[in-house]
Parts: structure tokens; C-alpha cells; sequence
């Protein structure tokens, strides 16, 4: 029996899929109102089917799928169990309380930048911008709705300073994966960081104080007070009832498993429902299962506490599913050495190459739609050019966080954009303009490796190329 030969997917061809599936995707999302699922089946079907053309046998397209999807696993098990403390946290006045107290609390004339900065601050402490986003995260879009401030903005304040955290914090994923995948040492990776890190966050600080100062003079005190007035007479408001919040940061600190602690943080949610709201075992396995459903007087806070529940993520997950399936087929078919292949042989100047390194892992985010795989196919593609070129490659774990951790909640066929889209309840291309730290640091991070050369670090022996 002769074995057909195997012939990678080429440049063109692999430019043909990526142009398709971008078509569709835009099709299905912006013009029928449609989701992201069907245009990415459809381009696994199209792929796969040029790479058996081209010699490759499905047995292997499989396993290249269920190995690539095996890389998603804990991820999946997070969003599922995140949807779960959400709705424990509701069901047990933890957000209401958060939202009570933030209400009575923040100053809109400094609201959208004190968000910003606190989520910075609690993603940076947990190393999660999905827990930030999904707990404070939501408290805060709550309030910024109350305050008449646009869910954009808001949400774009809270994306922007839960992927602080993402990118720098020690206790991150994605924090290590990157320094991991580039061979760099944990705090020399940090240190690194912090050269692109402080010019997109002052920037973005000072954006949100702006924004805060416009947005002020539309709050509707009336309203808020009667969000409040609901808010109490429907639920125990207690400071105890911020235990949950304060056990996570605790646990993220001890630098605990993310899944255990999740678990924890929903465990202390179910009993202080139980104990303070006196919520019946039946309503509140409903709540987990379907979500939580408040009956208040108010209509507005009916809808915004009505949310949780593992159903609520089955959506994202079966998205994940399919992206991850894709960049399987990617991967087996040559595709993506083809990409990488193409790139490398523009890149010749040590700027060029850094720079190159962080559009990658953003073209990524788009062609994979995996935050870890832009992170860690960045990391792989580049590394040996850069040992090469005698550039240090904490310049490119940098590199692959300023452009793949920061960008991937930025597209909504990305596991972290299905995410905050399935949490926050807007699609990534909606809060986009105005999640300035996400797109900042991606602009700094070019314009530092294009126009300053101290930027960039070298082993002694070498120099710019």
C-alpha cells in the first residue's frame, strides 16, 4: 500500500480560509445578528477537507483537534464554575450588597477610573481577569447602568483593568504560560512587562477620569435611589455578606488553584443564601442550574440581577468547542507554519522582529480564537529567531503578552471575548473603542520597539541586526 504524500497548506491557500472565515464571521455577526459557531464549523469543514485533499488523514486532523481542545479543558471547567458563583453570589446578597454599598459609596466624578483602577487592583491580587469580570466586574457595570453612564464605557473601563491583572500579576495563567513558552524566568518576565505596562495604564487612567468627568452631569440620583430602595427591601444587606469576594482574593494571594478557589468562593455563596436570605435548597439549586431570577419591585433590577447559572455558559462553552476545533485543524494541516513561515522571512532587524511579535499574537487571537494558544504559538514560532538574533527573549514573553493576553477579549469568536460577552451581556466589538488599556498597550508596545531602541534588551555579545 502506498502512502499518499503530505503536502502542508499553503500561504494562499491558508489566506483563502482565514479571508472566508472572516467573511462569514462578519456576515453572520454584523449583518444577520447572528453568533460565531456556524461560520467557524463551516471553515473546519472547508480546511479539513483541503487538508485530506492534501494527503492528510482524518485520524490525524482528529487528534490534532481532541489534543487542542484537551489545552482548553481547564478553562472550560472555570467558565463553567464562574457561572455557578455567580449566581450563588446573587442568590446570597454578595453582588447586591456590593452594589448597594457602591452605589452609596463611588463618586460619579471619578467613577469610571476608580473601576478601572479597582479592577486592576483585585486582577492583579487573583491573576483573573474572567473572576474580575464576571464578579466586580458586573457590580460595576450594574452601577454605571444606575448612573445613566453608557454599558460601553463601563464595560470598557472594566476590561481594560481586569486585563492589568491578566498580563502582570505573578498568580496569572497567562502570566506564567508566557514567560514558560519564551524560556524566561517568572519576575524577570514581569519586570520586562512593566516597560510597555505604566505608559498604557497612565494613559488609560487619565482617559477614564475624562470620561468620568463627562458622564457625571447625566446621573439620575432619583433613579439610583430607587435601585437602592430595592435593592434593600428585597435582600439582607450586611457586610458579612462581602465574605465570598474577600475568601477569593485571600486564596488567589496563598496562590491556591484558580478551580478549587472558584469552588470555595461558590461553597461560602450557597451557605450565606442559605443563612441570610434564607433561600430554600430547591430555589437555590434552580439558581446554579438556570440562573438566579430576582423578583424585586424594579424592573431594572430584576433585569440586571436575573444572570448566573451554569446553563448560562453552556453557549460559550459549545463556542470554545468549535474555535478550539479549528485551531486542531490549523494546526494539522501546516496552516499555521505556513502563517508563521511567511512572517519570519519579512522580519530581519531585531525592531521589526519584536514588533512582528506582538501583531502575531494578536492575528492570533483572531485566527485561533485561544488566548493560550496566541500566547504559547507565539512563544514557539519566534523563539529561536530571537535566540538567533541574540535578542533576550524576556523581550519576547513580553512581546506575546502585549499582544495575545491583552487582545483576546477583544474579539468575540475568542474564548475570552465569548466570555465577557456572555457576562457583561455586549459583544467585544461594542466596548472595543473605549477598552483603551487593551488597545494601548498594543500601540505602545510597536511604537517602543520601532522607535526606541533601549526598548529592546541583548545578551552581551550582541547588538541591532
Amino acid at each position: 500500500m502506498t502512502n499518499k504524500t503530505k503536502t502542508p497548506v499553503n500561504l494562499w491557500e491558508s489566506l483563502l480560509i482565514i479571508a472566508f472565515l472572516a467573511i462569514t464571521l462578519f456576515l453572520s455577526i454584523a449583518k444577520y445578528d447572528s453568533d460565531a459557531r456556524i461560520p467557524v464549523i463551516a471553515a473546519i469543514i472547508l480546511l479539513s477537507l483541503l487538508a485530506v485533499k492534501k494527503g492528510f488523514t482524518w485520524a490525524e486532523i482528529q487528534h490534532s483537534i481532541v489534543e487542542t481542545i484537551k489545552e482548553s479543558l481547564p478553562a472550560l471547567i472555570i467558565l463553567m464554575i464562574i457561572g455557578l458563583l455567580i449566581a450563588s453570589w446573587i442568590a446570597s446578597g454578595t453582588v447586591p450588597t456590593m452594589i448597594f454599598y457602591g452605589l452609596k459609596i463611588l463618586s460619579p466624578k471619578i467613577f469610571l477610573a476608580a473601576g478601572f483602577v479597582l479592577c486592576s487592583i483585585i486582577s492583579t491580587a487573583i491573576g483573573s481577569s474572567w473572576t474580575t469580570v464576571g464578579t466586580i466586574g458586573i457590580v460595576f457595570v450594574a452601577i454605571g447602568q444606575s448612573m445613566g453612564i453608557p454599558l460601553p464605557v463601563t464595560a470598557g473601563a472594566v476590561i481594560s483593568g481586569a486585563y492589568v491583572g491578566d498580563k502582570i500579576s505573578p498568580v496569572s495563567d497567562t502570566t506564567n504560560v508566557a514567560a514558560a513558552a519564551a524560556n524566561v524566568n517568572l519576575f524577570v518576565h514581569i519586570r520586562h512587562m512593566l516597560k510597555t505596562t505604566w505608559i498604557a495604564y497612565s494613559i488609560t487612567l487619565i482617559a477614564f477620569l475624562a470620561l468620568s468627568m463627562k458622564y457625571q452631569a447625566t446621573v439620575d440620583y432619583e433613579k439610583i435611589s430607587e435601585i437602592t430602595n430595592a435593592i434593600n427591601n428585597s435582600f439582607t444587606i450586611s457586610p458579612i455578606l462581602l465574605l465570598p469576594p474577600a475568601l477569593l482574593i485571600y486564596l488567589s494571594i496563598k496562590k491556591k488553584p484558580a478551580i478549587p478557589t472558584l469552588i470555595f468562593g461558590t461553597a461560602l455563596g450557597c451557605v450565606l443564601a442559605v443563612i441570610y436570605q434564607h433561600t430554600g435548597v430547591k430555589e437555590l439549586f434552580s439558581a446554579l442550574y438556570g440562573g438566579y431570577v430576582a423578583t424585586t419591585q424594579n424592573g431594572f433590577v430584576n433585569e440586571l440581577l436575573s444572570r448566573g447559572g451554569i446553563d448560562s455558559m453552556m453557549w460559550t462553552v459549545s463556542l470554545i468547542f468549535c474555535t478550539m476545533s479549528f485551531g486542531g485543524v490549523a494546526r494539522a494541516s501546516g496552516m499555521l507554519k505556513s502563517l508563521s513561515d511567511a512572517v519570519l522571512k519579512i522580519s530581519q532587524k531585531a525592531s521589526s522582529i519584536v514588533a512582528s511579535s506582538v501583531l502575531t499574537g494578536v492575528a492570533f487571537n483572531f485566527l485561533l480564537s485561544d488566548q493560550y494558544l496566541s500566547v504559547i504559538l507565539t512563544g514557539n514560532m519566534y523563539r529561536d529567531i530571537y535566540k538567533e538574533k541574540r535578542i533576550k527573549l524576556e523581550n519576547l514573553s513580553r512581546a506575546s503578552e502585549d499582544g495575545g493576553t491583552v487582545t483576546s477579549c477583544l474579539v468575540p469568536w475568542n474564548t475570552c471575548g465569548a466570555f465577557c460577552m456572555g457576562v457583561l451581556g455586549i459583544s467585544p466589538f461594542v466596548y472595543l473603542p473605549y477598552a483603551f488599556f487593551n488597545i494601548l498597550t498594543v500601540v505602545v508596545a510597536v511604537a517602543l520597539a520601532k522607535t526606541r531602541a533601549s526598548s529592546i534588551t541583548y545578551y552581551d555579545d550582541a547588538k541591532e541586526k
